[in-house]
């Protein structure tokens, strides 16, 4: 026997030992080793039987409905008390709904679901009206727990801990909102989740008629002691961004420094519902959130700063299931007062915030990613969500 009818025998007899039941002769693997080919492993077998499809997924529990708004009669408002210096006229201009009123009774033949009030053969127009009005009456505001971390946090302390911000920035922001509400000469504009008037006063002594709108009254009263120090006349109204009562009296309305997301997904979108009733026909809101997309490209990280006689540490990380950036932080104070708070926001792609706007009425202008760069969005790279859509 010849030297190569030996290998080719020791050959044949190695792929007869490595042959296995079922296999179909189709492409293998091999890998050179010192006395010649070596079988690795069969890359393809023939599939026997039906393929299994993916089991469905688990059904999702339904949320629980929450209670009716109560809306105050046509001359009430809900202000800061006169006692603390807000001597605001009381117009049924300016009016903020207030859950005080004990919870309705409850039906028996009251819907639960989308799928309880929407045919599946509902006209679209009608169907947007039914989902509108089931979001308002889920996101009543009765029941809503107390002890939130915004109802918390944005207390007579939160000032100490925010970085400082130059005139020259506050400048560029006061700006790019003007321009982007293309507001008329002396229009009406509403601050939601005005703070301490960082930029409500400004616009006020541009000559707009300004209003400012917070649920934190200690930050309302900085906002008012700053005005009173510029002579800016604002009227600052106390009260809750979810229970927009006001009727077309608007030119404009801004959200800045993503305000916008603390509350459920229902929450959020009457927000907005709110604002696109509270705006003029052709009036124009913009909304300036952080950009989802850029965000979790470097999460998680920690921060730390230090503040006006405390040190300040955030924890920041990003829930993937519900889209909702989670921060916990923690405050020690110059005498040893320590502090921690969870804080949690939904944060939004462009196409998600553009979504929900259309779904409320509104109709796109244009979007940018930074106060530098006006119509220009660069995805990924902008830090900044800053949309204008008009009423």
């Amino acid at each position: 026997m010849t030297r190569n009818e030996d290998d080719i025998n020791r050959r044949r007899s190695r792929e007869a030992r490595d042959a296995q039941p079922g296999d179909t002769g189709k492409e293998r693997l091999f890998s050179m080793g010192d006395d010649g080919d070596v079988p690795l492993a069969a890359v393809f077998k023939t599939r026997r039987g039906p393929r299994r499809s993916a089991p469905p997924p688990p059904p999702i529990d339904a949320p629980e409905p929450l209670e009716v708004l109560d809306v105050l009669d046509e001359d009430a408002v809900e202000l800061t008390d006169a006692d603390e210096g807000f001597d605001v006229l009381l117009t049924n201009d300016f009016r903020v709904s207030k859950s005080s009123k004990a919870p309705a009774a409850r039906s028996d033949d009251r819907p639960t679901s989308l799928n309880d009030v929407i045919p599946p053969d509902a006209d679209p127009v009608w169907a947007r009206e039914a989902v509108l009005a089931t979001v308002a009456e889920r996101a009543g505001g009765k029941d809503r727990p107390d002890g939130m971390w915004y109802q918390e946090l944005f207390n007579s302390d939160y000032l100490k801990t925010e970085l400082a911000i130059g005139a020259e920035q506050v400048r560029s922001e006061v700006d790019f909102i003007e321009n982007a509400l293309g507001l008329p000469t002396n229009g009406r504009v509403l601050d939601l989740g005005c703070g301490f008037g960082r930029h409500t006063v400004p616009l006020a002594r541009r000559g707009y008629d300004m209003v400012g709108l917070d649920l934190s009254l200690d930050l309302l009263k900085t906002a008012l002691r700053r005005a009173q120090a510029k002579k800016a006349s604002i009227k600052f109204v106390h009260g809750d961004i979810r229970d927009l009562e006001f009727d077309r009296v608007f030119d404009g309305v801004y959200c800045f420094n993503t305000t916008f997301g603390y509350f459920t997904e229902t929450e959020n979108l009457l927000v907005l519902r709110g604002v696109h009733r509270a705006l003029k026909p052709g009036g124009r809101f913009l909304i300036d959130v952080v950009n989802r997309d850029y965000a979790i490209q470097s999460l998680p990280v920690r921060n730390w700063w230090e503040g006006d006689g405390c040190l300040v540490q955030e924890d920041v990380d990003f829930d993937h299931l519900t889209s909702r950036l989670m921060v916990k932080r923690f405050l020690v104070y110059a005498d040893g007062t320590q502090r921690e708070y969870d804080i949690t926001t939904r944060i939004y792609g462009v196409h998600e915030l553009m979504a929900m706007l259309r779904l409320v009425g509104f109709r796109y202008v244009s979007l940018a990613g930074s106060l530098h760069t006006p119509g220009a969005f660069f995805g990924v790279g902008s830090e900044r969500i800053l949309l204008t859509v008009e009423r």
